[in-house]
């Protein structure tokens, strides 16, 4: 697997492997994990990695999780609100069935018929539900479609429920009584854990919001017939400003579903016109199986298969929840240990004497890039205007000085021959180590140095080869996805 690809990983085990990154990122002086804790990690992690049987590429994998697994079990002793701060992560959405056994509930009690034995039929609650959903699902097919279009942002709702599963005012006193560290911890932790949440949270939330209208509706209807069995309810309907005609759209627009389900036509403005007033009014029955055949055919059934379908897409977003190591530099730092054995990674540098630390510099961004395991040799010196050699490794390091200017001549040339001598499939990696140029150019160093950028990148694109530009000697400015991009592979047929 190549270093920073995406990683498949258990969600349980995710969080325990952003939680520990989130403590070593900001517990600078180790009051959290100390050395000793870190040694040990990665010496358990490194057993569990060369007693494991299964493919190579998922050994990153498992390194990554035995060692945050190690790690969290003496931090969550150490420090109880984290464990409490996992369990939280773990369930950010109430469960389905209690979602919909409390709207079912709610709906149960939320309708009665004004108090009375009188069906308003503008007043009932069901017209709500009806007009609720008949409206929502155009608008949600369009925000779907707008945000396919880019011109919404996406996952709304996963952020959403991240928010509201927050609970940040509860959590406040706990994180204090962690200090300023707590507090920086718990929010590292979640926004990690968000960015890869939020999709999965989302989807959760849109399951629970539609069964929950799906257990309202259901409620209401249970309700409406459970009372209907001891009572005799009469329709009718009383406005101010709507007549017959009106009353008779309105609802031949919200009962039609139930009209083309049941059967049942929505009476006439004859009829409605009838039942207009305080005492006018006629049985109810045929109007409340109206209403109950259009909530089954809008509110019900359309709802419960949009939460078995939010539920069914959290279950495979979960179950694809990626990490990407390349986003934390530090669990890539972790892993660049334990790759690369069994390679050979050749170290040159052309007319050039690297000082102690650019050499370690150098050594860093190879084991970084290459993996730890991978066999450095020492530091070979190429003299001004020497031929290039034989390499003695499939990843070959080339590093210039930016304070040479380059010359198509001689660096170009080099290059060249370099190139034509790497056998297909071996990595190449140029690096112009700008650490003394820097210094030397004083106080115009950011002109200079980007106009000898400049200068360098246009002799090697000429070879068809691009550079790493860094400073070797300054310590954690190694630019590891630019190296990443500038590593050129010879293909079969190059030389």
């Amino acid at each position: 697997m190549e270093p920073g690809a995406g990683l498949g990983v258990d969600p349980a085990r995710l969080r325990d492997v952003l939680l520990v990154e989130a403590v070593e990122a900001l517990d600078q002086d180790g009051g959290l994990i100390g050395p000793a804790e870190r040694e040990d990690a990665d010496r358990r992690a490194r057993a569990v990695l060369d007693g494991a049987a299964g493919p190579e590429e998922g050994a990153p994998l498992r390194f990554v999780e035995e060692r945050a697994r190690v790690l969290r079990e003496g931090l969550v002793r150490a420090r109880p609100e984290l464990a409490r701060l996992l369990r939280w992560a773990a369930a950010p959405s109430p469960p389905s069935a209690a979602v919909f056994l409390l709207a079912v509930l709610a709906g149960l009690g939320a309708d009665r018929l004004e108090g009375s034995q009188r069906l308003n039929l503008l007043s009932f609650s069901l017209l709500t539900i009806l007009a609720w959903n008949l409206v929502g699902y155009p608008v949600r097919a369009l925000a779907s479609l707008a945000r396919r279009a880019g011109w919404l942002r996406p996952r709304p709702w996963g952020r959403l429920a991240l928010w509201l599963a927050g609970a940040e005012r509860l959590w406040a006193p706990r994180r204090r009584a962690g200090g300023d560290l707590g507090v920086a911890i718990h929010g590292r932790f979640l926004a990690g854990w968000g960015r890869h949440a939020a999709p999965v949270a989302g989807a959760r939330l849109r399951a629970a919001v539609d069964l929950a209208a799906a257990g309202l509706a259901l409620g209401v209807l249970g309700g409406v017939y459970l009372r209907g069995l001891v009572h005799e309810y009469r329709a009718g309907w009383e406005s101010t400003f709507l007549d017959a005609e009106a009353v008779h759209a309105l609802l031949g627009v919200l009962l039609a579903p139930g009209a083309l389900l049941s059967g049942r036509a929505v009476p006439g403005p004859e009829a409605l016109a009838a039942m207009q007033g305080a005492g006018a009014g006629a049985p109810a029955a045929e109007w409340i199986h109206l209403f109950a055949a259009s909530c089954v055919a809008l509110a019900i059934a359309p709802r419960l298969a949009l939460a078995g379908w939010s539920a069914l897409r959290a279950r495979r977003l979960e179950a694809d929840l990626d990490l990407d190591t390349a986003s934390y530099p530090l669990l890539a730092r972790a892993l660049a240990g334990e790759r690369g054995g069994g390679l050979r990674v050749d170290l040159s540098s052309y007319s050039y004497g690297l000082s102690v630390a650019a050499e370690e510099g150098l050594r860093n961004l190879a084991a970084q890039l290459f993996g730890g395991r991978a066999a450095q040799g020492a530091v070979r010196g190429v003299a001004y205007g020497d031929p290039p050699g034989a390499g003695e490794g499939e990843r070959r390091v080339l590093v210039f000085n930016a304070a040479q200017c380059p010359e198509r001549e001689v660096h170009g040339t080099f290059v060249a021959e370099l190139v034509a001598a790497t056998e297909p499939g071996a990595d190449l990696l140029v690096v112009v180590d700008e650490s003394t140029f820097a210094r030397r150019a004083g106080i115009a160093a950011p002109e200079r140095v980007a106009g000898r950028r400049r200068a360098w990148s246009e002799v090697l694109g000429e070879r068809r080869v691009e550079a790493v530009f860094c400073d070797l000697e300054e310590e954690g400015s190694l630019p590891l996805e630019g190296a990443r991009a500038a590593l050129w592979t010879a293909a079969e047929g190059e030389a």
